[in-house]
C-alpha cells in the first residue's frame, strides 16, 4: 500500500502521517525534510519545525523560484522510492500529479488559511499575523514554482486525489479516524492491498 499526502503548510500533513504511519506499519518518506536537507548542503541554517516561515527559509524557497533544479530532484527521489518501496507513506507536495500507480491513495488536506496561521503560530511561537503574513509568501511563491515547473495549481487542482479532507475545524483525532476509516474501507473492497 502506497499513500500520498498532500496540503499546503500547517494543514497537517504530519501529525497524520506519523498516525497512519503507525497504524498500518509503513515507511515514512516526507519531501520537505529533502528539501531542508538540500538546504543545509547549500549553507542555509535549518532550525526546526517552521523554518520554511524563517528568514533562512524564505530565501531559500527565493533560490528555489530561481532554479527549480532542487524541487526536480527530491520529486526524482520521491518518484523512485514510490515506485520502489512497497509499503510507504509519501509527504509531499507535488507527487499527487507526479505518480499514478495502482495500489496508491492519494489525500489532500485543506485548511483555511485563518487555521493553519493558528496553528503555525502555536508551533512556531510567534504572532497570528506573522504565521499568516509567512504562509501566504510561502504559499504564493511555491504555488509559483510548481506552477512553473509541472503546470498544477497546487490547492486549485484535486484532480488526482482520491479523498479530500477540510481540516479546518476538526483536531487531529477526528482527521486520523476519517482517513483511517477511509483507508480501512478502500483495503476491505479490495481497491488496495497491504
Amino acid at each position: 500500500m502506497k499513500i500520498i499526502i498532500c496540503g499546503m503548510t500547517a494543514s497537517g500533513k504530519s501529525t497524520l502521517a506519523k498516525k497512519l504511519v503507525k497504524r498500518y506499519g509503513l515507511d515514512y518518506v516526507c519531501g520537505g525534510n529533502a528539501l531542508k536537507k538540500i538546504a543545509r548542503e547549500k549553507g542555509y541554517r535549518y532550525s526546526g519545525p517552521g523554518w520554511w516561515e524563517t528568514h533562512e527559509g524564505q530565501a531559500f524557497l527565493r533560490r528555489r523560484e530561481k532554479d527549480p533544479t532542487f524541487d526536480k530532484k527530491v520529486d526524482r527521489k520521491l518518484i523512485q522510492i514510490a515506485k520502489t518501496k512497497r509499503n510507504v507513506l509519501l509527504d509531499s507536495w507535488t507527487l499527487a500529479w507526479l505518480f499514478n500507480e495502482k495500489n496508491t491513495l492519494k489525500i489532500w488536506l485543506k485548511c483555511s488559511q485563518h487555521a493553519r496561521a493558528r496553528r503555525a503560530a502555536k508551533r512556531d511561537r510567534t504572532s497570528i499575523r506573522e504565521a499568516q503574513n509567512a504562509l501566504r509568501n510561502k504559499d504564493e511563491e511555491s504555488k509559483s514554482i510548481y506552477r512553473d515547473l509541472y503546470g498544477f495549481r497546487l490547492e486549485d487542482d484535486l484532480a488526482p486525489f482520491d479523498l479530500a479532507v477540510d481540516t479546518s475545524r476538526l483536531d487531529e483525532h477526528i482527521v486520523y479516524r476519517i482517513v483511517s476509516c477511509y483507508i480501512d474501507n478502500m483495503l476491505r473492497a479490495g481497491y488496495i492491498k497491504k
